[in-house]
Order: structure tokens, then sequence, then C-alpha cells
């Protein structure tokens, strides 16, 4: 029997995963256990350099997401390091992650990821700020789990509404590239507008609206896609906050057609993909962090239609 024969038929795994914080002003990522772990945020500290270890394990039950329904498990073991040139709101700030990515019952994901991340700020007149943000990630974190490099610099203005509200326009400028596919080979830009609102007692509310254009050497990859996005964040206990997070997508393919009611139409799909993560602060240095994403793929092509469901534990040690 083949790998995805005895991934139908294989006894459900008990699985403990790690999971580690979310970037501070990062772009929303989806939780995937083909991903690299993401860089953890360290406690403030004196040091401009600190360092980190993670673990990730998690269960899907459709690892590809089309409709073969593969389910697979497995572990990503990370470290890496975290500069910034002050404890309290740097300017400037760079991360760097190693992982190794290893799964049962499916070896399309197993891999080594590597992520370099950079990000400045800098104050302007009035309530203005701009950020630029660069990122190169080799086989590394994708929202879209796919195993590509991904060259990515996105310049973004600020504007502080008041104390608890920020308004951040940006634009982003993504290559993306293949070694098993240079016809998917794509530049991709997207523009979109986030909105964050924050209380005394730390809740955090985000919005994000964003169109994007891939535009692919070979035209059947080349689309258009509108993303929105919500997430909340709020403190349950001293130890323990609440994540919840909805993310609501619409994609359209220039030059690819499929038959609806006997005519040929471009292909469009909706994606609508819920999650929510419980995260344990052990101390100052150490989180778990359990998490479960449901991911849906509707389309007017029948066959790229897909459920899936993901559950990840993530431990993170920071020095």
């Amino acid at each position: 029997m083949n790998s995805r024969g005895r991934a139908r038929f294989g006894s459900a795994a008990i699985v403990i995963s790690l999971l580690a914080a979310p970037q501070a002003a990062a772009e929303p990522q989806d939780q995937d256990v083909a991903q690299a772990p993401a860089i953890p945020s360290p406690a403030a500290s004196s040091r401009p350099l600190s360092v980190f270890v993670t673990a990730t394990s998690g269960a899907d039950t459709n690892i590809d997401h089309d409709i073969n329904n593969l389910f697979a498990y497995g572990l990503a073991l990370g470290t890496g390091a975290r500069y910034q040139n002050q404890p309290v709101d740097p300017s400037l700030q760079v991360d760097y992650q190693i992982a190794v990515h290893r799964y049962a019952r499916s070896d399309r994901w197993d891999r080594l990821s590597q992520q370099l991340r950079a990000v400045f700020e800098r104050e302007l007149e009035g309530p203005w700020e701009i950020h630029a943000i660069g990122e190169i990630s080799l086989k590394g974190t994708s929202e879209d789990r796919e195993l590509s490099d991904q060259y990515v610099i996105t310049p973004r203005l600020q504007y502080r509404i008041d104390q608890w509200r920020r308004l951040r326009p940006y634009a982003t400028l993504r290559l993306r590239r293949y070694d098993d596919d240079i016809g998917r080979n794509a530049t991709n830009r997207y523009v979109g507008i986030e909105f964050t609102q924050r209380s005394g007692l730390g809740d955090q509310w985000d919005l994000d609206l964003r169109l994007e254009r891939n535009a692919a050497r070979d035209p059947r990859q080349t689309y258009v896609r509108w993303t929105f996005s919500t997430d909340y964040m709020t403190p349950v206990t001293p130890r323990d906050r609440l994540e919840l997070e909805v993310k609501l997508r619409q994609q359209r393919y220039t030059y690819r057609l499929v038959e609806v009611d006997d005519r040929d139409v471009p292909r469009r799909d909706y994606r609508w993909v819920p999650s929510i993560s419980w995260v344990r602060a052990i101390n100052s240095h150490a989180e778990v962090r359990l998490g479960y994403t449901l991911e849906t793929r509707a389309s007017n092509d029948p066959r790229r239609e897909f459920t899936a469901h993901l559950m990840v534990m993530t431990a993170t040690r920071r020095w």
C-alpha cells in the first residue's frame, strides 16, 4: 500500500505540538504544520541579542489541501536569534531562523527551511511613522503553503490616531521562485491597509484588507486575490491569553477557465480560515501554545474544493 493509502486507513495519532508567539507587527500567517515555527517575540531585555529554540508538532487531516484528504502529522524543530537596537520600541530589528521539518506518512513537506527578516522604523512629523520590512524565506513560512523561495519588501506608513489606535497603509513586492516548476515563478504585488486597536487591559483587535495580483511565468498561475482578515487577542489570566483569527479570501484566475453551465468562465475560489489559539506562559522565557485551524475552499471547479482540520501545539524557550 502506498503512503496515501496508509494515511487514509491509518489510526489517528495523539499529537503534542509546540507553537511560538506571533511576531510583533508581522503580516498575519496561517497556522500550518507545514510551515516553519513563527519567530517568537522575546521578553524585554537589556541585551541587544537573544536566541531561542522552538518545536512545533501537529496533525493535519488534509496536508496537501486537495480532494485526497491525506492525513499526516509531523514535527518542526527550529532555532534562531533576534537582534534589536534597544529593548523597548526598537527602530531596527533583525530575526533569523533555521528549522528542520519531518512528517510521517508523507515526505513532500520534509525539508530544511530558513528565514531572515528585518524591520526598520522611523518617526516622521506629527503622528506618522515609516516602516521598511524585508524578508527572505527559503522553503520556509508561506501563507499559501507552497515550498517556494520568497523575497519580500514592504514599505508601510503608520498613522497614530490616538494612544490606542493605529492605521497602516502598505504596499508589498514579493518574488516567488520554485525549484520544481519554473512556470509558477511569479512577481506578486499587493496593497492594503491595516487597523489596530489596543486597550489598557491588554486586548488587541486587528483588521487587514488587501488586494493582490500574482503575475506568473505560466499564465495559468496568474490571479487576482482579495483578502480580509481580523484577529483578536485578550489576556485571560496573568499567564494565559486567547487569540482568535478569521481570514476570508476570494481568488480569481485570469487565464484559467472552467466550464460552468456549458460556458467557459474564469476559475474562482473562496477560502474561509478561522483559527483559535490558547497561549500559556510557563515563565518569562518559555511558553506553550495550542492551536486549531479550519480551512475550507469552495470553487466553481469542484475538483479544487477541500476541507482541512489542523491541530498544533508549540513550545518556545528564549535566552
